[in-house]
């Protein structure tokens, strides 16, 4: 979890996001920008993990996430409200597919439908190939970004798009010819 690795065995699996980080435009973001960004959307997911373990100190937070975090237990109430089955076992569970060698930690895996909590809005380039992604991991038909922003608003958006999953595989396959491509290199200078 703190490398954000994967292994199979002695395979290292690509994850979701380095999958699709050619698509991803992040050095157009100023760099202190962007690890403060990061930074704050693992503490975002961190207080969620601890809303969710009823173990949530809202006093801790930074300034930056309170009004998110409360904005994420008003979506969660909501969604709590109409189920009776309890999900927290599925919340951040790391996920393979042994055949296509990849993997991914979905937020939150519900029935039919898998999420992703985001502290900053929609991408409609790169969202829906995470979620088709997440979607062959989890087998669910729906998929399901919840976007928060600074002052708690949040909002759910359908992130299926037609051919992300097509997309999704041809992305996987250039990683792995990539990586291929990588050794034959190395194996040339000797290394």
């Amino acid at each position: 979890k703190e490398s954000h690795t994967y292994w199979l065995d002695d395979i290292r699996l690509p994850s979701v996001t380095e999958i699709i980080s050619p698509l991803a435009e992040y050095y157009k973001i100023p760099k202190a920008q962007l690890e403060y960004k990061q930074d704050l959307g693992s503490k975002f997911h961190d207080a969620i993990d601890l809303f969710l373990n009823d173990n949530l100190d809202e006093d801790s937070l930074d300034e930056a996430l309170v009004k998110p975090i409360r904005g994420f237990i008003a979506w969660w109430k909501e969604y709590t409200s109409c189920f009776t089955v309890n999900y927290q076992n599925r919340v951040e569970q790391p996920l393979y597919d042994e055949k296509l060698k990849y993997a991914g930690t979905p937020d939150m895996v519900g029935l039919e439908t898998v999420y992703d909590w985001k502290l900053r809005p929609f991408n409609k380039i790169l969202d829906p190939l995470q979620m088709a992604a997440y979607s062959g991991l989890t087998n669910c038909s729906l998929q399901r970004v919840v976007s928060f922003d600074k002052n708690g608003n949040y909002k759910e958006y359908n992130a299926y798009r037609k051919n992300a999953w097509g997309m999704f595989r041809k992305l996987l396959e250039h990683y792995w010819e990539e990586q291929k491509f990588q050794k034959l290199l190395k194996g040339w200078k000797g290394e």
